[in-house]
């Protein structure tokens, strides 16, 4: 049986689990920008290459350095794009494992997690210091997550780019498979 939530989330039940997965948001800017700014910036970076093997690069060393920024950049905006264009993110759960993946074609960081040790599985949003590389990365889709929950004493996080309202309603479908653990405080710790 599969439903939805909203106009991105599915939600396939498979015996005792579900498959949830959530496409990116096509952000349209970085989709439209990005090929133009590779196009230039692949530019610059094979004139850069050409001086450097032709042996008179102007500022030496500099183009070295900057070289490696350029395959950097390079290479984040290519992924930054892909994912944006592709990627889903998909978890899938049952009453002992909750696996979290970042899908791109296939493939994909994974992490899985055994249900015994969450704790506190709720919608909440991305908190924190404004000035961080998790907070500077959350609008291209790549950190944070709008559902959280506690394991090993840290924070994690999936929902990429969710609503409000799309989050509280993915936890509540989330409910009836896993145990009422998972949605209370660890022992020895108070909800805030």
């Amino acid at each position: 049986m599969q439903e939805r939530i909203g106009k991105r989330i599915k939600v396939a039940y498979v015996g005792t689990g579900a498959e949830v997965r959530i496409p990116t948001l096509k952000n349209k800017a970085p989709l439209v920008f990005l090929p133009f700014w590779w196009a230039g910036w692949t530019a610059g970076g094979i004139v850069a290459i050409v001086a450097l093997v032709a042996g008179n690069p102007p500022g030496g060393a500099f183009i070295v350095v900057w070289l490696i920024f350029w395959f950097g950049a390079w290479v984040f905006t290519s992924y930054a794009w892909l994912w944006n264009a592709f990627g889903n993110e998909v978890i899938t759960f049952d009453r002992d494992r909750l696996r979290i993946k970042r899908d791109l074609f296939g493939r994909g960081p994974s992490s899985t997690f055994l249900v015994g040790g969450i704790s506190r599985l709720r919608a909440a949003g991305l908190f924190g210091e404004a000035y961080t590389l998790e907070r500077g990365l959350a609008p291209w889709g790549l950190t944070g997550g709008m559902i959280a929950f506690e394991v090993d004493g840290k924070t994690r996080r999936f929902g990429l780019q969710l609503g409000e309202e799309e989050a509280h309603a993915l936890v509540e479908k989330m409910r009836p498979q896993l145990p009422d653990s998972v949605f209370e405080s660890a022992p020895g710790r108070t909800d805030d």
